[in-house]
């Protein structure tokens, strides 16, 4: 068996995993099929004022897939909805090395604590919903994906003074 990158509609990652394993069961392939792969990350978004931890894609829009790849299977394969077709040349398939599929599986087995995320950019204006400076405006500075803290510029008193937040004190409300 050999390992395979399959290209598919970005944000159906799992859904094609699950699509692979369900069609191998239902046709009897099993031992065609050895391992399916969707590397993973934790991280924290914030939904409405709510710390909330999501499970994203490390390689969005790829899947992994170790199997004895004939062409009856690569076709079946192929025709599952929302897959793009395998990584390769002239309709042939690439093998992945196992250099590639090491470092893959390693990030798989040492998944790091959950990151922040944001979309929250420098020079944004925002307002800050809690503590001190409730309902002040501020100016987005920088923001630390492992600790959660967004530096953010506050205009007291005409001086522009730096403050640092939570991700879930301040909103675009501004």
């Amino acid at each position: 068996m050999y390992w395979y990158s399959l290209q598919v509609y970005s944000t159906h990652e799992l859904f094609v995993k699950r699509a692979i394993e369900k069609m191998v069961l239902d046709n009897k392939l099993e031992e065609q099929l050895g391992e399916v792969l969707v590397p993973t990350e934790d991280v924290i978004v914030y939904k409405k004022g709510v710390e909330e931890i999501q499970e994203k894609s490390l390689y969005a829009g790829y899947v992994f897939i170790k199997a004895n790849l004939d062409i009856n299977f690569q076709h079946k394969i192929q025709n599952i909805s929302k897959v793009s077709g395998f990584v390769g040349e002239k309709g042939m398939p690439a093998r992945l090395s196992e250099n590639d599929i090491k470092n893959i599986v390693n990030k798989v087995e040492n998944k790091a604590a959950p990151r922040y995320k944001t979309d929250f950019t420098k020079g944004e204006e925002i307002l800050i919903k809690e503590g001190s400076f409730e309902n002040f405006k501020g100016i987005v500075q920088n923001f630390d994906p492992k600790t959660g803290i967004i530096h953010v510029t506050v205009n007291i008193l005409g001086r522009e003074t730096p403050v640092e937040l939570e991700a879930s004190h301040i909103t675009r409300e501004a």
